[in-house]
């Protein structure tokens, strides 16, 4: 069988070591992937999940990996379905809660009008 000689430009895999700035890093990057797509004309969905997944990085792949629950026909392994498990991992949690408790306590400064 012969294979294709193909050249993909390189592009910095993920980084998860800092966890205070990972969603928005995660947006930007996501953003960024795009671009490449964009750049290489890659319109194909299983071409950019492809490529997504050789990207992100081996962290960032063993953790899509463990969230993706295996179907017989395949029908999640889908770019949008990867983006979509890995956003529910990487963006926060927001307690509404706490977050009500935040806005209550709220005091207006004397110098605000």
């Amino acid at each position: 069988m012969a294979v294709a000689n193909l050249n993909i430009p390189t592009f910095p895999p993920f980084d998860l070591d800092d966890h205070t700035t990972t969603a928005t890093r995660w947006e930007k990057y996501k953003k960024r992937f795009l671009n490449l797509c964009v750049a290489l004309n890659v319109q194909d969905d299983k071409q950019k999940l492809a490529l997504l997944l050789n990207y992100v990085g081996e962290e960032l792949y063993d953790i899509y990996d463990s969230l993706l629950v295996p179907t017989t026909d395949g029908s999640h392994e889908t770019y949008e379905h990867a983006i979509k498990l890995l956003d529910g991992h990487l963006n926060p949690k927001s307690n509404v809660t706490y977050e009500l408790y935040l806005f209550r306590n709220l005091k207006q400064n004397i110098d605000e009008l």
